[in-house]
């Protein structure tokens, strides 16, 4: 199942933004970082995956031979640590960023030790610049760099103050290249603000995914789908989101010579940040 974890790790790296602003009219959203600040991010993501085989009977029979069960469940906790470190604003209101990975993240594919490099343009998304790490592909470099460069310049707020109550809708189409394929995927999330006081806000969130493989070898193209909901709580003092919880149910199906593949996947993923210093 490399081509799941693969849409899934995507996924899961899509889903950051910033909240700013408060008054008593409500909030503003603009997606940034602040200048001469560190973040620390505790990502937990806890999967429960199911397959199912069905179709040609020789095939089921030689699993039950094997004494493999059909269908198949696994479960799996994934955690990482990101440290996030900004640097001064120069004259053009622009100032570097670095995200380090303290730990493997996402089953390996971000190792420990991995920097992500970029730039924060006042009024503009962050510019992801490059990334160091020995141990990550040049192809998986690539492909991060473009999704997350892809992500941000999609990720577009209302130009307006949102007030309790009030709600809006996100859209982000995704292309990612997995070996040979093309992975899409598009990602619609509906907030909608529940709370708000001086110091946080609180959202509600429902998630909506449809993705697919399309592969130069048609026996290779599948689709699939999934939803979610969760809650994103944000310190809007120092703009930053705290507190990001998803639950998420994901499914695919894929037919290979005769045979269909059933994959589900049910996880909770909990994103946690806080500012060391500023």
């Amino acid at each position: 199942m490399k081509t799941y974890t693969y849409i899934y790790t995507f996924l899961l790296i899509v889903q950051i933004f910033i909240l700013t602003g408060c008054d008593e009219g409500g909030i503003t959203f603009k997606p940034k970082y602040n200048p001469n600040t560190t973040y620390q991010q505790v990502n937990t993501t806890i999967t429960d995956m199911t397959l199912l085989y069905e179709g040609n009977e020789d095939f089921l029979l030689s699993l039950d031979k094997r004494g493999m069960d059909n269908p198949m469940k696994s479960s799996q906790t994934i955690s990482s640590t990101a440290i996030t470190t900004t640097g001064e604003m120069d004259q053009h209101g622009e100032f570097p960023f670095t995200i380090e990975f303290t730990t493997d993240n996402l089953e390996q594919k971000i190792p420990k030790g991995t920097k992500i490099l970029g730039k924060n343009i006042i009024n503009k998304p962050p510019k992801f610049i490059a990334i160091e790490s020995p141990n990550m592909s040049e192809t998986m470099k690539e492909t991060l760099l473009n999704s997350m460069t892809t992500v941000t310049e999609q990720v577009n707020f209302p130009d307006k103050k949102i007030k309790k109550g009030e709600s809006f809708t996100q859209e982000i189409p995704l292309s990612i290249p997995v070996d040979k394929a093309n992975a899409k995927i598009n990602m619609i999330t509906f907030y909608k603000l529940m709370e708000l006081n001086e110091s946080t806000a609180e959202f509600y969130i429902n998630i909506k995914y449809d993705f697919g493989i399309e592969s130069e070898r048609p026996v290779f193209n599948f689709d699939g789908n999934g939803q979610g909901s969760g809650r994103l709580i944000y310190d809007i003092k120092n703009s930053v989101i705290t507190y990001h919880e998803t639950d998420t149910e994901m499914t695919m199906t894929i037919p290979i010579d005769g045979i269909t593949v059933t994959t589900s996947v049910k996880a909770n993923s909990i994103q946690e940040t806080k500012i060391i210093s500023n």
